[in-house]
Order: C-alpha cells, then structure tokens, then sequence
C-alpha cells in the first residue's frame, strides 16, 4: 500500500485551494464588471436632460423574405425645464463570433418601415422635440445585421439616443421577444 508523504498531500490541497480562488476570482470579475457598467449608466443618465425607459423590444422576422428587424419602444423623458429634442437614435448590437470573440455592431433607425408595425403604429421620426418636463413614446425599428444573424449569440442591445448637443441616453435590453412576420392585407 502507497504511503503518502505529507508534502505531497500539502501541495494537493494547496493546488485545490488555488483553483477555488481562481473560480471566486473569476466570478467576482464578473459581477464587478457587470457592476461597472451599471454604475456608468447611471452616471450617463445623471449627466443628461432626457432620461429612457424601455417599453418593449421584440425581433420580427419575414421567413419569405429572410429578413427581420429588431423593434424598441421606448419612452423619453424631459427633465430640464427647457425644450430638448433627440437628433440621432442608433442601435449598438455586441454579439459573439465563431471565434469567440464580442463584435459590435452599429444600425441607423429606420424611419420609413411602417410596414413592420401593426395597428396604425408608425415609426418614430426625428428629430423628436420633448417639451419640458414632459415624456414622449415612440417605436424604433433598426435593420438585423446579417453578421449578427450568423453569430454564436446576442450578448445585448444597446439603443442610443443623442440630442443636438452631443448628450446621450441608453437603454439596453438582453433578450427580445420573437415575433413572426405576418403581411396585413
């Protein structure tokens, strides 16, 4: 019967207790990195006047026409006491590739895809003027990268607003409803 020496039973529990810390340190990592980008956001919206809040986000996809869009309503909030307007909206798509590795993506709104909205929905169209102390909803439609299509996965969303001075507000989702895509005729 092979007798142990205490040196060898020493470095084996040694070599479990690293590997222990690494998986705590790998996940506190994690969540502090998660933290982090919170907090920034957080501190994004402080700094601006128009604040966001996501309503509603699904993807529609046309089988027939192998073509699809990613769909946000968000509501937007005024907080100054002065007249602001938003001037650009895009959509920042991070998915992960084959080689596993984040890309990130960047889609203009699509004013004019009032098709992919049912029950006399219209796109929203910019510039959109938010009086003081006031809110405005609208629908964004943006177009689904191809790139993204073919991606291991979505890590998120990312729907970015600007107005005339440069300032932005966020809002960001991690899943989005699937709808299919039905002509109305």
């Amino acid at each position: 019967m092979p007798v142990f020496e205490p040196e060898i039973i020493i470095a084996g529990f040694a070599a479990v207790a690293a590997w222990i810390a690494a998986l705590f340190a790998f996940r506190s990592y994690r969540v502090s990195k998660r933290a982090l980008e919170l907090a920034e956001l957080q501190n994004d919206s402080l700094r601006s006047n128009i604040s966001a809040y996501l309503a509603d986000s699904f993807r529609a996809y046309n089988s027939a026409l192998r073509e699809g869009k990613y769909i946000f309503s968000i509501a937007y909030a005024n907080k100054s006491e002065a007249s602001d307007s938003i001037t650009e909206i895009s959509l920042e798509t991070f998915y992960v590739n084959s080689k596993d590795r984040v890309g990130h993506l960047i889609s203009a709104h699509e004013e004019n895809a009032e098709k992919w909205l049912s029950g006399g929905a219209k796109p929203a169209s910019l510039p959109i003027v938010i009086q003081p102390r006031s809110s405005v909803t609208g629908w964004f439609v943006f177009g689904i990268p191809p790139i993204a299509e073919g991606s291991k996965r979505v890590e998120k969303y990312r729907v970015v607003a600007r107005n005339a001075n440069g300032e932005e507000v966020s809002v960001e989702s991690y899943i989005l409803r699937e709808m299919k895509y039905e002509e109305i005729s």
